[in-house]
C-alpha cells in the first residue's frame, strides 16, 4: 500500500534535527542552532519561519499561526505568531523559570486549546494552560528519572500521553480528568541515542488512542509501532532508504503519510494510500481488544 520513500535534506550540513510538525499540507522543522524551517511538500520548497539565538529543540503548532518553540539552553517555551515571526508568550514568565529544567520538548492538546505539556530534562513532564503564563497546573515526576525528549497526547480522545525519555522507558500518562498527569504504563526501550543523534519522539496514528511509533537503535534501521499497552506490534524498514537511525516521526493528519527524520537533517516520505485512521495494524489492534 505504499510507495517508495523519499528522502530530501531540511537542514544546514552542520545542524542537528530536533523536531518535526505538520500542519494543514506543510512540515515544519526546528534545530539545534536555532532556525525553525517550513517545507511544502508540493513544491520542496522550504522557508525560514524564525530563528532564536538560543537554539530549538522541540516544536508543535496549533491553527497554523501559533508555534510552541522549547529553548536548548533555558527553561522556557516561546509561543511564536507564525504571520509576524515574532514571540508573543513566554512560558513560565516568572524569573526563576530554571527550576523546571531546561525543556526538551512540546505537545498541544488536540482538542482543548487551552492546554499543552512539555517535557524536561530533569525527568518531569509538566502540565500548562495557555490563558496563564507564571507557572504550570500540574508536574509529573514519577515516570522518569532521566530527560524526557517526547511527550504527546494521543489524537482520538487526548485523554492518554505517551511519553519518552533518556532512562531506556516509554511511559502512558493518564489526562482523564483535565487537572493532573498520571502514570499508567511503563515499558523498557532503548532510548540512549548518544551525543550526536537527535533524542527519540514519539507520535500516535491520527485519531488513534491506541496505536503509536517510534524510531529504533535496532539493525537493520526501522520504525516501530506500539499499541496503548506498550506492546510493539509491528515494525517498518526499507534496506535501501532508511540506512541512520530515524529519531522523529510524525503522521500527516488526513492522509496517513509518514515523515521521520535522521539528526542530519534529512526527512523521509513515506507515502501511503490507506486513509488517516485506517492503520496497517488493524488486525493486531482488534486481537488486542479481543483478547
Amino acid at each position: 500500500d505504499q510507495t517508495e520513500p523519499v528522502s530530501v535534506r531540511m537542514q544546514g550540513e552542520d545542524d542537528i534535527l530536533a523536531g518535526l510538525k505538520f500542519s494543514s499540507d506543510k512540515l515544519y522543522s526546528s534545530s539545534y542552532t536555532g532556525v525553525c524551517r517550513v517545507l511544502d511538500p508540493t513544491t520542496a520548497s522550504y522557508d525560514t519561519v524564525i530563528e532564536m539565538d538560543d537554539g530549538i529543540r522541540g516544536l508543535d503548532i496549533r491553527h497554523d499561526t501559533s508555534l510552541y518553540l522549547t529553548g536548548k539552553g533555558t527553561g522556557q517555551l516561546n509561543k511564536v505568531d507564525t504571520r509576524t515571526h515574532s514571540v508573543t508568550a513566554s512560558y513560565p514568565a516568572e524569573e526563576d523559570y530554571r527550576s523546571y529544567g531546561s525543556l526538551w520538548c512540546v505537545n498541544c492538546h488536540p482538542f482543548d486549546e487551552n492546554y499543552f505539556v512539555t517535557g524536561s530534562n530533569n525527568g518531569t513532564v509538566t502540565l500548562w494552560d495557555d490563558r496563564q503564563t507564571k507557572e504550570p497546573l500540574d508536574v509529573n515526576d514519577t515516570a522518569h528519572s532521566k530527560s524526557v525528549s517526547s511527550a504527546v497526547f494521543d489524537l482520538a480522545t487526548g485523554n492518554s500521553l505517551v511519553t519518552v525519555a533518556y532512562d531506556d522507558l516509554i511511559c502512558r500518562l493518564g489526562f482523564k480528568d483535565k487537572t493532573k498527569l498520571v502514570t499508567e504504563e511503563t515499558a523498557r526501550h532503548m532510548n540512549e541515542t548518544g551525543r550526536w543523534l537527535t533524542k527519540f519522539q514519539a507520535e500516535w496514528y491520527p485519531k488513534s488512542d491506541t496505536v503509536f511509533a517510534i524510531g529504533s537503535m535496532a539493525r537493520p534501521r526501522r520504525l516501530e509501532f506500539y499499541n496503548s499497552k506498550l506492546a510493539m506490534i509491528q515494525t517498518k524498514t526499507n534496506d535501501e532508504i532508511l540506512v541512520s537511525v530515524q529519531s522523529l516521526i510524525r503522521f500527516h493528519p488526513n492522509t496517513g503519510d509518514i515523515a521521520t527524520g535522521n539528526s542530519s537533517g534529512y526527512v523521509t516520505l513515506w507515502r501511503s494510500s490507506e486513509p488517516a485512521g485506517e492503520p496497517s495494524v488493524k488486525h493486531e489492534i482488534k486481537e488486542e481488544q479481543e483478547g
